[in-house]
């Protein structure tokens, strides 16, 4: 109803632009097109996503509405020069192959997106082999067949892994992704004939939005969605390439993000699981009927003792350990696809070991050194912290740009503070040295008091940097101490 509302006051808005328009036209005057208004859309929806991630990293594209910009960083991964997360691509596959991911958001997410997470499994059992990761936050199939026209030609991957369900059964904002590539070419229905102006052409199109508003189709359509993963999938063996669909599982028994329900994606959580238990079942059937290899990961996630803590707090995206857990099953059903060997698959889960860049099973056991009770505000106390990995995780003493390095966080609040509150003082100390399972080290740090008097709150945990403090990683609680400060 609400989207109803607003689409009248638009429409006569546009309505009025209509006959402004018109006397424009008679003046010689550029009119607003419909691969304009197209191209503005575009670059809002980038623009949008760069505001969620804080960052450059998306750019419109005529093509493909948007895309990685080149050159930007994203969580320390740079994107290189044809949009990809990750290094360039090598002059030539490699001998173990090149694999290629067309994949949405959930192999763009986390520190280390489970595509490059794979390679590094593989390689460590002694696979000559190239991640190149087509993941990108909001794509739909429309999208990576877009990508996979692009690119095919030139890469020559040997295997070309599929997978796209979610933003694809969300409801569209204004038009299905279909629709809107064609304005951006400008041959759609909407763009064609003269005689009509943009404006008009808008409000005939905003009156049936507003009639339908209620029932915005999804972005895909069931039968596109179909139509797209055949020609998919025709177009990777047509460049000598074997596809692999791949369903990747989300938490949506559990719950939905709020935010995502207010964005229009899907009106209620029994919506949003219906249709992706339709589109789910759609790939299962097409994999069978076009005989491609169907991975489905979900019965390994539905088998873990604590499927929740392998999702972040939105419900679909993996954590850390979320990452890990699929890499592991990924590579179990790959060797049980034939797409790599079961010796190379033992090999590689035996030699890897999982990292604080990626953590799998991060804990630690942290002892201090008795603290004191009162100090004078401003002043110094010696902080001595023993620490023992007692994980399966490596904490990295030295990464590049701090990100997954394991420190010694203290941090500090006043006594009944806002909960939410960032905190008077967020210190850190470095490890010496980088710490397997099982090994031990003990830090210093000397920490500098605030100057407010009063009851104050310590927390000391150790983190991994830009990835998760430990506590919030293994549900465990972190070390506090109260301290009251006294005036000087």
């Amino acid at each position: 109803m609400t989207r109803r509302l607003l689409a009248f006051p638009a429409w006569s808005a546009l309505t009025l632009s209509a006959a402004l328009e018109r006397r424009l036209r008679r003046g010689g005057h550029c009119p607003l097109t419909w691969r304009r208004w197209a191209r503005l859309w575009c670059r809002e929806q980038a623009r949008r996503m760069n505001r969620d991630f804080r960052t450059d990293l998306y750019q419109a594209d005529p093509e493909m509405l948007w895309r990685m910009r080149p050159g930007a960083s994203h969580r320390g991964m740079r994107v290189n020069r044809l949009g990809l997360l990750g290094d360039e691509p090598l002059e030539s596959p490699p001998e173990g192959g090149r694999w290629l991911f067309l994949t949405s958001s959930g192999a763009a997410h986390g520190p280390r997106p489970y595509p490059h997470l794979l390679g590094d499994v593989l390689r460590a059992g002694g696979m000559d082999i190239e991640i190149l990761n087509g993941g990108m936050h909001g794509a739909t199939c429309e999208q990576g067949l877009a990508l996979a026209r692009r690119l095919l030609p030139t890469l020559r991957p040997t295997v070309v892994f599929i997978s796209y369900l979610w933003n694809d059964h969300w409801r569209s904002s204004v038009a299905t992704d279909e629709d809107m590539m064609a304005l951006l070419r400008d041959d759609s229905a909407f763009a064609r004939g003269s005689d009509q102006s943009s404006s008009a052409r808008m409000v005939r199109s905003l009156r049936r939005f507003a009639v339908r508003a209620h029932r915005t189709p999804p972005r895909v359509p069931g039968r596109r969605h179909a139509e797209n993963h055949r020609a998919l999938v025709a177009l990777i063996r047509e460049h000598g390439a074997r596809p692999v669909f791949l369903d990747l599982p989300g938490n949506q028994a559990r719950a939905v993000h709020p935010g995502y329900l207010r964005r229009g994606f899907a009106s209620t959580v029994a919506e949003f699981q219906r249709g992706h238990a339709r589109f789910a079942e759609r790939v299962r059937e097409l994999a069978k009927d076009l005989s491609v290899d169907h991975i489905d990961l979900e019965p390994d996630f539905a088998a873990h003792s604590d499927r929740d803590r392998l999702f972040e707090r939105d419900h679909l995206h993996w954590s850390p350990r979320g990452v890990n857990h699929a890499v592991r099953s990924l590579v179990s059903r790959l060797a049980g696809a034939g797409v790599i060997t079961p010796e190379a698959a033992e090999r590689s889960l035996a030699q890897w070991r999982p990292t604080s860049l990626c953590p799998d099973d991060m804990r630690a056991e942290l002892r201090v050194e008795p603290l004191p009770a009162q100090a004078t505000a401003g002043s110094e106390i010696e902080i001595t912290a023993h620490l023992e990995n007692t994980g399966n995780t490596v904490w990295l003493a030295r990464t590049e740009g701090a990100l997954g390095q394991v420190r010694l966080a203290v941090q500090c609040w006043p006594e009944g503070g806002e909960p939410d509150a960032p905190p008077l003082i967020d210190a850190r100390e470095d490890l010496p040295h980088d710490l397997a399972p099982g090994e031990s080290v003990t830090v210093q740090h000397r920490l500098s008091l605030p100057w407010t008097p009063g009851p104050h709150r310590l927390r000391i945990d150790a983190v991994s940097e830009l990835v998760t403090f430990f506590h919030s990683h293994a549900g465990t609680e972190p070390l506090e101490h109260r301290l009251t400060l006294t005036g000087i």
